[in-house]
């Protein structure tokens, strides 16, 4: 691929070509996606994968993805059991969709999954407790999962999350485990954790890490959001930092723009390096406001807005253009399209790579 810096004074047609070719020729990732399923007032987020259809893959068809982590949550009190139901579904659901899906096991699966135009998936827990023993990697790793959390947003068995500014940090077991996941090849993602939890995985992983969504604290003030600490920490180990197009997460301003957002990647580009900076969207490629309001989440605290409820969504990403949109922002902005095509997949296919490799025996 001809690579081309581009400049502010490039024609809008130039830049709208340039960002075409880098999304459809080019290798397109998000470290943290959801599935919508079902169609007009009946669309919902899709927990359960036997209810997923071709036709909930649509708005993936032209989209430019190639291959996401699809999060699916566990429910206590058995989160163990939760985690091997839902991976259990998930391949399932992917055997019988093997026209259209294909799960990322090893890393030229990566590449299989492009030359045959299918939507890559790895599997991901979005929770943290499935892992009652360090064995319990071993299991769900063979079963296919190849993503997990280490914390959700309170104290668990292996760290901190993010509301717990005095939690433990990384915890005896959790050093185990996470000693384990870079033996056997399974991604950590440090997305929910507190600052000592993750200074911890960073002083002590192998392999690199991510934050497979998470926005930066110097652009937008919250609890939920890192600081340039944290960013840096996660590039250290040759991690990806994957920036969510959450618009109360990215500005405090009404509405939140593309602008901001390529401001919040922009920041974490100066904190990390070029290399280490990635996209994940924390939903659904349509946007949050595609849901009906009937089947839309209680939201957290931190996503919350005083009065009127502002959208989640920031309208030119979170729609089924949105790579494209973002790879024309970014040029703009100045971004080559070398390093354009490192933030829209170029980083998170190095780092995964390195990490579903494992530690080669």
């Amino acid at each position: 691929m001809k690579v081309t810096p581009h400049k502010s004074s490039d024609t809008p047609q130039a830049i709208g070509e340039a960002a075409e070719k880098l999304v459809r020729d080019g290798l397109v990732i998000s470290s943290a996606a959801v599935f919508l399923w079902g169609q007009g007032n009946e669309l919902n987020i899709l927990f359960e994968p036997e209810k997923l259809s071709v036709a909930d893959l649509k708005p993936y068809e032209g989209s430019g993805l190639n291959v996401g982590n699809f999060f699916y949550p566990a429910f206590g009190p058995d989160f163990f059991s939760e985690v091997e139901r839902r991976t259990a579904a998930w391949n399932a659901k992917i055997a019988e969709m093997d026209a259209h899906l294909m799960r990322i096991t090893r890393p030229e699966d990566i590449d299989r999954a492009v030359a045959t135009g299918r939507l890559g998936i790895i599997l991901g827990a979005h929770s943290c407790d499935h892992f009652r023993r360090v064995d319990d990697v071993d299991y769900l790793h063979r079963m296919g999962l190849r993503l997990s959390l280490l914390t959700s947003d309170f104290q668990g068995m292996i760290g901190a999350g993010f509301r717990e500014p005095k939690g433990s940090g990384l915890t005896e077991f959790g050093k185990q485990v996470v000693a384990r996941m870079n033996k056997l090849g399974v991604i950590i993602d440090l997305s929910h954790a507190n600052e000592e939890t993750i200074e911890d995985v960073c002083r002590v992983t192998t392999k690199p890490v991510i934050i497979s969504h998470g926005n930066t604290r110097a652009i937008r003030q919250s609890e939920r959001n890192e600081s340039d600490e944290v960013i840096a920490a996660i590039g250290q180990t040759g991690g990806v930092f994957c920036v969510a197009p959450m618009s109360v997460l990215v500005s405090e301003e009404d509405p939140t723009t593309i602008e901001h957002y390529i401001d919040q990647i922009s920041h974490a580009v100066k904190v990390a390096g070029i290399d280490h900076v990635g996209i994940g969207h924390d939903g659904p490629i349509q946007g949050w406001d595609a849901l009906p309001p009937q089947n839309m989440l209680p939201l957290p605290p931190f996503l919350r807005t005083p009065g009127k409820q502002r959208s989640l969504d920031i309208k030119e990403v979170s729609n089924t253009r949105g790579f494209f949109n973002v790879a024309a922002a970014l040029l703009r902005r100045g971004y080559s399209e070398t390093d354009t095509a490192k933030i829209l997949g170029g980083n998170l296919n190095r780092a995964f790579r390195d990490i579903l490799a494992g530690e080669q025996q």
